[in-house]
């Protein structure tokens, strides 16, 4: 099986729900401001996972990006009296490093653009949650 299907197998067995609700007797319904809560720590504690990844992502493109400065730096004080096989491995660093800086570009890019799409996708789930009905009603 791939990979998207175990998690969505994963997810389909995990109640998104559970960490947040209170404990209820028997069928007792949330009230309109439990749901009103319920829903709020939910998409709170998505927006919060959400920004730690973009903040470890943007972290390790900050890392590699000062090193990759830092080594060319390094390159052009010592270039003079670099032999050459060093010249090449400086220049296959250079090139892994910006290779890293790129993927990790785009991975944050991925990861913007996905996390609206999480927030608001969650969001639904939540309106239509049947637990959470106290919030359609006036």
């Amino acid at each position: 099986e791939s990979e998207e299907e175990e998690e969505e197998k994963t997810e389909a067995s995990y109640d998104y729900l559970s960490p947040f609700l209170p404990p209820l007797i028997g069928m007792q319904q949330l009230t309109r401001e439990q749901a009103f809560e319920v829903r709020e720590k939910a998409l709170k504690a998505l927006k919060d996972r959400l920004i730690e990844r973009a903040n470890i992502i943007q972290a390790r493109l900050d890392e590699d990006t000062a090193n990759l400065s830092k080594q060319q730096q390094n390159f052009q004080r010592d270039r003079e009296a670099m032999p050459q096989p060093h010249e090449e491995i400086y220049e296959k660093a250079v090139e892994e490093s910006k290779f890293r800086i790129h993927i990790l570009e785009k991975r944050l890019k991925r990861h913007e653009e996905q996390a609206l799409y999480k927030y608001y996708e969650l969001d639904h789930k939540l309106r239509s949650d049947p637990r959470l009905e106290a919030l359609l009603s006036l």
